[in-house]
């Protein structure tokens, strides 16, 4: 939000790390750029990183979504250009209507590529996911039709070593939706979620997650302490020397 400088970046993203506790950030510091970049337009982005990457270190990860904007060179020639700010995905380099294009970037680039926002249905995703068109899915479940179609979808990304980031920039009903839904998949990387709402949110619904990490349970060692476990005997199918018991 605000003016496209390092400062103004630098800023935005030390406070959702350090007041709002985000692991990962996601930005699109391309302005209006289009197709490719000069040298100076890639210096400009990279000054934006540089500082996002100052302000909050390089335990937290940076997403950077294209947009769709980039030709296949101009995606490979960005991502050659800013590989050093340790980038977590490179969201939808180029339009995915071509799955074939977006599966020579994914394959000729040194950072992940995330895509699949404007996917419908698992007919899309599952040619998506053959063609090895990108490393992480990002369906949405706003635009999926069921939570247990995404279900399907990382079930069949995970078939392909794949992960899945739902892409969330969504209000509160879909965020719900979407934390039930990343609660059972095996290969979830990150959630998508805006650290800003309009004031009148809490009005439509009423909720009482909140975002900050971990599994959302306090866990208190010196309690556990005082309930230490008692050696039992062992019911194992297997004896000493790990032979199968026999009756």
């Amino acid at each position: 939000m605000g003016e496209r400088t390092p400062e103004n970046y630098a800023h935005h993203a030390k406070k959702a790390v350090d007041e709002q506790g985000y692991p990962a950030l996601k930005c699109d510091p391309f302005a209006h750029y289009e197709h490719s970049l000069t040298d100076a337009q890639i210096d400009e982005v990279a000054a934006l990183l540089e500082a996002v990457r100052d302000a909050v270190g390089w335990d937290v990860g940076i997403a950077l979504d294209c947009h769709g904007r980039f030709t296949r060179r101009g995606a490979i020639e960005v991502a050659d250009a800013l590989e050093e700010y340790d980038i977590m995905f490179l969201e939808e380099p180029v339009e995915l209507e071509d799955r074939e294009v977006m599966a020579d970037v994914t394959q000729h680039v040194n950072m992940p590529v995330a895509t699949g926002e404007r996917i419908y249905n698992n007919e899309t995703m599952e040619d998506l996911v053959r063609k090895q068109a990108c490393d992480i899915i990002q369906p949405d479940v706003t635009n999926y039709g069921s939570l247990q179609e995404v279900q399907h979808a990382a079930s069949m990304a995970k078939s392909r070593y794949m992960t899945i980031a739902p892409h969330n920039p969504n209000a509160g009903v879909s965020t719900a939706a979407s934390v039930h839904l990343c609660a059972g998949l095996e290969n979830l990387e990150v959630l998508e979620h805006m650290s800003r709402d309009v004031e009148w949110a809490d009005e439509i619904i009423e909720h009482d997650y909140t975002v900050e990490p971990g599994l959302g349970v306090t866990f208190h060692p010196d309690a556990a302490r005082e309930y230490p476990g008692e050696p039992k005997d062992s019911h194992s199918l297997f004896d000493e020397e790990g032979a199968l018991k026999r009756p």
